[in-house]
């Protein structure tokens, strides 16, 4: 026989304070599931009585996975306050983000520990596809539907959409899809001199670690500093600096992947590596948002920022170690 009541289920909830969510909580709870909302620290008071708040950031990765823990179901209800059209570039900034940073967190944590269930991608999926359906309903009350749709799929479309909106000139150039080879080209070529720099370093930390002669390491090292520097002086164009970093934190998760699938016990591990992947992750949703145009003004201060601390996290926390020099 099977019982009328299913089971009941750890729900974590992500925007349960907002329209949808006040009507959501009561109803799990009402059904016997045991309910978390991710809420910003400081909102715990907004949690119903009888959910369970876990303080962090929506948009944060790491924050999201850590709330996962022991959870089932994800709902993810993160969104624009009172959409409108003027709001779609918003809603595809916090509202992507946000599903990527959700995506990539649940997929760590269920890889970490049992195989995603049906009934859990449904709920998710749900809980992605409605918004943007809700959005497109409410949009078409204030203008027609093909552009109600391109304001509302924005978030998933870019500028693949053939809506009015979406083809703007404006638009297309701030993400660099008005010359999208010349601008690919360049990121490609300064995401490779940046590697490059990167390798110069490390390999200049590595032979200096292995002179002995302390003359000696001071000399590598002060040579090293001086190009280091000329370089940065004479041919580097800081203001182009963010065409490297959508590249660079690509390539750092793919290692941060592989080096995750390879373990073999990530339970037994660290949460150092997941960590690091999720932040990669993260860095990569922001700044993808100058896919093709990556830059560190106009726009750029906030959506690069945590890609440009990669490069001197990893020197600093990680290259030491790998390179077996021990600090």
């Amino acid at each position: 026989m099977v019982s009328a009541t299913p089971p009941s289920r750890t729900v974590l909830i992500t925007g349960g304070t907002g329209y949808l969510g006040r009507a959501l909580v009561p109803a799990l709870l009402a059904r016997g599931h045991r309910v978390r909302l991710l809420v910003r620290p400081g909102s715990e008071r907004n949690v119903p009585v009888g959910a369970e708040a876990a303080p962090g950031n929506p948009l944060d990765a790491a924050s999201v996975a850590a709330a996962l823990g022991g959870v089932d179901t994800l709902v993810h209800l993160v969104g624009v306050p009172k959409p409108s059209p003027p709001k779609a570039r918003q809603f595809r900034e916090i509202v992507l983000v946000s599903i990527q940073a959700s995506v990539a967190a649940l997929v760590v944590q269920r890889w970490q520990r049992r195989p995603l269930r049906a009934g859990a991608i449904a709920a998710w999926v749900a809980g992605a596809v409605l918004p943007t359906a809700g959005f497109t309903v409410y949009f078409s009350t204030q203008v027609p539907w093909r552009a109600a749709m391109g304001f509302a799929c924005r978030a998933w479309l870019s500028v693949a959409t053939t809506s009015r909106f979406v083809s703007d000139p404006v638009q297309t150039g701030f993400l660099g899809f008005d010359q999208p080879w010349p601008h690919l080209l360049t990121h490609a070529g300064a995401t490779l001199l940046a590697l490059l720099l990167l390798v110069v370093i490390g390999g200049g930390a590595w032979l200096a670690g292995r002179t002995t002669h302390p003359a000696r390491r001071f000399l590598t090292l002060g040579v090293i500093a001086v190009g280091l520097v000329a370089l940065a002086w004479f041919k580097i164009s800081w203001a182009d600096a963010g065409r490297c970093l959508l590249g660079l934190a690509v390539i750092y998760g793919m290692m941060c992947a592989v080096t995750l699938a390879r373990t073999r016990q990530p339970e037994a591990d660290s949460i150092a590596p997941v960590l690091r992947l999720l932040l990669a992750v993260l860095a990569a949703a922001l700044i993808g948002r100058m896919l093709l145009n990556g830059r560190i003004y106009q726009f750029g201060f906030y959506q690069a920022a945590l890609a440009a601390l990669l490069g001197p996290a990893v020197l600093i926390g990680e290259l030491p170690s790998r390179l077996g020099l021990g600090r």
